[in-house]
């Protein structure tokens, strides 16, 4: 994006972590980041870099160097294809596909429910940890009105995966995938993980039936459509902030 005074740069990638864990490595951001601001000019504040979260992606088979390539050479085409545009942002609701896998106990106490572990009996419970069925939606369309761009944000942990354990982008790859069939006109949907925290699909645990995250993708990407309808979108200058969270 970029008003002509500001350029920000959104990168969504369907890995499990930027950094700390898995085939992603520590120095991938600050490597990314200064890249771009010398061959792109973008400062590297306004660089967001979104990892999905996904518990089902695919090792690493390239190494730091074409990670950082690969991603580089994403913005870089992105740059060169910029067109006139509107922007409007919104939010909509989905509350039924997630649960807080924190248990808080009757004698204070919490317990994590996790696939291979049992879970507590039943009347020790006292409830759940909390959600955030909140999903944050930025449209953006074309000067003519035809949509460009649909970027959504809901927090919880892709887990589930497809039956028979495949490959897959979890319920956020099922959602856009929606989203761009639905609206048409070739727009990207675009995926940010929230803090997803304790939250994870409510089908984490659901042993009566095979382990699928489209259905979860699927309403996910039904509220997203539901409030594209009540966003509106006009010119806009662009600001960026960042803020660390204790």
């Amino acid at each position: 994006l970029d008003d002509g005074d500001t350029k920000v740069v959104i990168i969504a990638m369907d890995a499990v972590a930027i950094g700390g864990i898995c085939d992603i490595g520590d120095d991938f951001l600050p490597r990314l980041r200064a890249r771009i601001k010398n061959e792109l000019g973008v400062p590297p504040g306004n660089i967001l870099v979104n990892a999905s979260h996904t518990h089902t992606a695919p090792p690493m088979l390239c190494g730091p160097d074409e990670q950082v390539d690969r991603t580089f050479d994403a913005v870089s085409q992105a740059l060169k294809n910029l067109a006139g545009a509107k922007i409007g942002a919104g939010a909509g609701r989905e509350d039924r596909i997630m649960t807080n896998r924190t248990f808080r106990l009757k004698n204070g106490g919490h317990w994590t429910m996790r696939q291979a572990c049992p879970c507590p009996p039943d009347d020790e419970i006292e409830g759940l940890g909390p959600v955030d069925p909140e999903i944050g939606v930025i449209r953006v369309d074309r000067t003519d009105g035809r949509p460009l761009a649909v970027v959504h944000n809901f927090a919880c942990h892709p887990l589930v995966g497809v039956p028979g354990g495949a490959v897959t982008a979890n319920y956020p790859g099922f959602a856009s995938k929606l989203i761009e069939e639905a609206v048409g006109d070739g727009v990207m949907a675009l995926f940010l993980q929230g803090a997803g925290g304790d939250v994870a699909e409510i089908a984490y645990k659901d042993t009566n039936r095979p382990r699928d995250s489209e259905p979860a993708g699927i309403r996910l990407g039904a509220a997203v459509l539901k409030a594209l309808k009540n966003i509106k979108t006009e010119d806009a200058s662009l600001a960026v902030v960042s803020e660390t969270i204790e």
